[in-house]
């Protein structure tokens, strides 16, 4: 189907004085079942209305579930029906995910019946593509409302933090505090006002009731008081009166009264100022039975967490550990039950990093704040811990105890609830351990609809394709800044024909989906056997082109594949000096071993290497000093910075510096214009990549010594 890319202009207008914030701006759609001749007219428009698309076109459900897991996405465009993945499963597993990106259903006719279909599926919107104006309005539409309900969830977080600390400064403020509710019955006192009023804690001024601590002869005048502030929004007031203490002596104070907020409800603030009361003893935040933090620490830290989530990178994972037969235990150790928390208490020390929190939550309950969003690694700590607590209770005063836990874990994103509400799912996922079995691990998943099942065949569509021999080769240049030294580089991109026989130009993403490493490496070696070919037929018309050849990490992680390289080097006679095998930064993080092993081997054959991606992870640095690469390739993130900044930082010319003093040739990919090429330059950066020098080809054309 065509789309226009041209559009009115007042639409434009609309569009880009609509939310000037979004302007200039990078906005992350994920295209799900359109061609690439649909996509790239919808990018036109966008940047019609001066937005920065970035975007990635898949096509079957591994590859959808692994773009979520890449990074957080403004809008999903979906294909109502594509050959893999239609647009309600896109829905269902956005929704069990629980994430907040408004879709955008793509349908042939945009008739009524197909709206209100799309609408109850889930749907932000329905449009054709045929209707460029509508979508066009829709896109910023929906790209507002996410905007709003972003800052609608950070105002949110902003609000529970003045909560708390309003609630920390009253349990410790010098003035006796108490919180009524809308029914003006008593929710919360501190421990001053149980000092004041001579009580033992909140229990009694609740049994009793307020009035019940202030003299008779002003009971009404109170009653007025109150009854007054409730039609009064936002407002205080405040009246002197006379107070009464347990043992029926008086006092004189000032009592202040606004409206509030505790836990998350309105509520009423009640101050008095009598003389001659001390500040509360300021809170440790430690337990003293097991030496962690207590539950406000980890309430604290948790907000905090739950605060930066929301502004998206920067996830993480709460577990919930409970000992289930706790108070069995509290039998059978008696007073030693302090002792077997302490010894827990140890052992959460020794096995988590101090870089994660561990707290008391409860008597029986255990948390730990987890600050990594990665889910394997978090269920292999939670797998950790269950079995050392088990293994713990058998040495504990050699008692050989059976103790039980269930641990429940629950994420923490850029939709995350009110951080109360974590700690609630968090116990839910452990119920739900319990159900399913005694010291069990489960993980709380948003309630969704029943997922359709989905047959996967990426596998079949692979092996298939080169049987019948539809895969095909494109190279983009890499061009040096400085000086050329007789040798052209490119870039090898494989490419799958459709079913016309027609390019389908998007980039391979299907191979990092593959749950087959046997059906990875094989694609590999495919793409090395005919790239080699295709040095060869250049040697004999005396062109000299070095390949830059892509990795999965199924292929890092065989042992075969470095002797099959070597022997197919020495068949087809090509120089090992020709061949930069170019590795992902994140598949060398996942099995560091594997590829220090498979590096060596490589360099001992005379290959090249260059790490793509490289600065995506925190230890980037560290990878490099230890793989030595002989070349990196920039993560698209350090463009985009620069984009958006309009100039290179010092710690990016900086970082260019270093790569450069240890004679490690740096690759700038994705440059689309002059102005990118000439901060680049600036920056002392050798190697360029984009569409600015040459989009992907066939054929090796490009003339590197013109």
């Amino acid at each position: 189907m065509k789309i226009e890319s041209s559009l009115p202009e007042a639409t434009i207008r609309l569009a880009m004085n609509g939310d000037r914030q979004r302007l200039q701006q990078n906005v992350y759609i994920l295209f799900v079942g359109l061609s690439e001749q649909e996509v790239s007219p919808i990018l036109a428009i966008l940047k019609q209305v001066r937005l920065i698309p970035r975007s990635k076109n898949i096509h079957n459900p591994r590859q959808f579930a692994r773009a979520l897991s890449e990074r957080s996405w403004d809008l999903i465009i979906s294909q109502h029906t594509a050959k893999d993945i239609s647009a309600k499963h896109v829905q269902q597993m956005v929704q069990r995910l629980d994430k907040d990106i408004p879709i955008i259903q793509l349908v042939t006719n945009n008739t009524r019946q197909a709206n209100i279909l799309g609408i109850r599926d889930g749907m932000a919107a329905v449009a054709s593509l045929a209707e460029t104006e509508l979508l066009l309005l829709q896109i910023h539409q929906q790209l507002q409302h996410l905007d709003r309900r972003k800052q609608v969830r950070q105002l949110e977080a902003l609000l529970a933090e003045a909560e708390k600390n309003n609630q920390k400064l009253a349990e410790n403020s010098r003035s006796a505090i108490i919180y009524l509710n809308l029914v003006m019955a008593p929710i919360f006192s501190n421990d001053a006002c149980h000092e004041l009023l001579a009580i033992d804690g909140a229990h009694i001024l609740q049994r009793h009731g307020l009035l019940s601590f202030i003299s008779p002869d002003h009971h009404n005048e109170f009653n007025n008081l109150l009854s007054g502030l409730q039609h009064r929004a936002g407002e205080g007031d405040s009246i002197e009166l006379t107070g009464r203490r347990s043992d029926g002596t008086l006092f004189k104070t000032l009592l202040e009264v606004k409206h509030s907020r505790f836990e998350n409800q309105d509520c009423i603030q009640l101050a008095f100022k009598p003389d001659g009361y001390g500040e509360a003893e300021t809170l440790e935040n430690i337990d003293t039975a097991t030496r962690l933090r207590d539950k406000h620490f980890l309430l604290d830290k948790l907000e905090m967490t739950a605060q930066r989530a929301l502004l998206g990178g920067a996830d993480a994972n709460l577990l919930y550990i409970r000992l289930d037969n706790y108070h069995d235990l509290q039998d059978t150790l008696q007073q030693g039950s302090d002792i077997m928390m302490a010894e827990l208490a140890t052992l959460f020390r020794d096995k988590v990093s101090q870089t994660h929190t561990c707290a008391r939550l409860e008597k029986d309950v255990f948390a730990i704040l987890y600050q990594d969003a990665n889910l394997d690694k978090t269920m292999r700590i939670a797998e950790l811990i269950r079995k050392a607590i088990i293994k713990a209770g058998k040495n504990i005063a050699g008692t050989g105890l059976n103790i039980q836990c269930s641990i429940g874990i629950t994420g923490i994103n850029d939709n995350t609830p009110h951080y109360l509400e974590l700690i609630d799912r968090a116990e839910e996922a452990a119920n739900a351990a319990l159900d399913a079995d005694k010291n069990g691990i489960s993980f709380y998943q948003a309630p969704a609809k029943a997922a359709e099942d989905q047959t996967d065949e990426a596998v079949d569509l692979i092996r298939d394709a080169m049987v019948e021999d539809s895969f095909s080769l494109h190279f983009q240049p890499i061009v040096s800044l400085r000086a050329n030294k007789g040798i052209g580089n490119y870039e090898v991109l494989l490419r799958l024909q459709d079913e016309d026989n027609a390019d389908a130009i998007s980039p391979s993403d299907f191979i990092a989906s593959l749950d087959s490493p046997t059906t990875s490496v094989r694609l590999d070696k495919w793409v090395i056997e005919h790239s080699l070919r295709k040095i060869h037929e250049g040697l004999s018309n005396d062109l000299s082109v070095r390949l830059f050849i892509n990795l999965t990490l199924s292929s890092l992680q065989s042992q075969p594949m470095l002797t099959w390289l070597r022997q197919t080097l020495n068949e087809e006679k090509i120089p090992a000096k020709l061949i930069c095998l170019q590795i992902s930064e994140a598949d060398i993080r996942e099995n560091q071993a594997a590829a220090a092993k498979f590096i060596h081997g490589i360099r001992k054959l005379g290959c090249k290497i260059c790490i793509k991606h490289f600065g995506i992870s925190d230890d980037s640095d560290r990878l490099c000093t230890d793989t030595k690469p002989d070349l990196v390739k920039l993560d698209q993130k350090y463009l985009n910075d620069i984009n958006q900044e309009g100039k290179t930082n010092p710690a990016f010319t900086d970082l260019i510096k270093q790569l450069n003093k240890d004679k490690i040739a740096c690759i700038a990919p994705m440059v689309e214009d002059t102005r990118m090429l000439s901060r680049l330059w600036q920056a002392g950066v050798p190697f360029i990549q984009g569409y600015y020098l040459q989009p992907p080809k066939p054929e090796m054309e490009y003339d590197f010594f013109d």
